[in-house]
């Protein structure tokens, strides 16, 4: 009796050494994860000279609700999902994430699934608030200085015209007026998109 219960034992342990453990949110699997993440939200969201991650505008809070959907051990892979909880721009947006792991020592029977190799990741909700935030603002702010500078040209060679002529009229007055109101205008409008600008490259997410 007392030898048939030790083979039990025996056969047992060695069927739980034989088997891995899907390894979806092990602090390996998240850091392998977060370099996945990373990887895809700099190259599909990047805009110009700003990285999202870089500039602030982009963080990931937490990883969480970690699930193994399939458990290959013929291929030696791995089948999880989580919940990526991203801050952008302040906001909190939870987006799903779906990945497939491989045992980062091979074929060795006491590894773990822990390195991400392939994974799935919607990051269209993400970009839609990013065109509509910070960067909306400052394409705004530099269209506007665009345009206050081509006034501001247009502008000075009508008071350059009168200037010449000699001649002063309410109109000459008028242009004067408007070339000055518009010249202080622009200056506002380029410290407000140097704010911006500056805010991005300090990681402060233009704010």
């Amino acid at each position: 009796m007392g030898l048939r219960i030790l083979i039990c034992v025996a056969v047992l342990f060695l069927s739980a050494c034989g088997k891995r453990e899907s390894g979806c949110a092990t602090p390996a699997t998240q850091a392998s994860l977060a370099a996945y993440v990373n990887n895809d939200v700099r190259k599909f969201l990047r805009q110009g000279e700003y990285d999202p991650l870089d500039s602030g505008l982009v963080k990931i809070s937490r990883i969480e609700g970690f699930e193994a959907t399939r458990l290959d051990e013929e291929r030696e892979r791995s089948s999880c999902r989580a919940i990526i909880q991203f801050d952008v721009e302040g906001l909190a947006m939870p987006t799903p994430v779906e990945y497939d792991l491989l045992p980062s020592g091979g074929d060795d029977a006491d590894s773990v699934y822990d390195t991400v190799v392939s994974m799935q990741l919607s990051l269209g909700a993400i970009g839609a608030r990013l065109n509509n935030g910070v960067l909306k603002d400052l394409r705004e702010k530099e269209n506007e200085i665009e345009n206050q500078e081509e006034m501001i040209v247009r502008i000075g060679k009508v008071v350059a015209a009168n200037r010449a002529s000699g001649d002063w009229s309410p109109f000459a007055a008028q242009a004067m007026y408007d070339l000055d109101k518009r010249t202080d205008e622009l200056a506002k409008t380029r410290e407000a998109a140097a704010r911006i600008r500056d805010s991005l490259l300090a990681g402060r997410a233009g704010r």
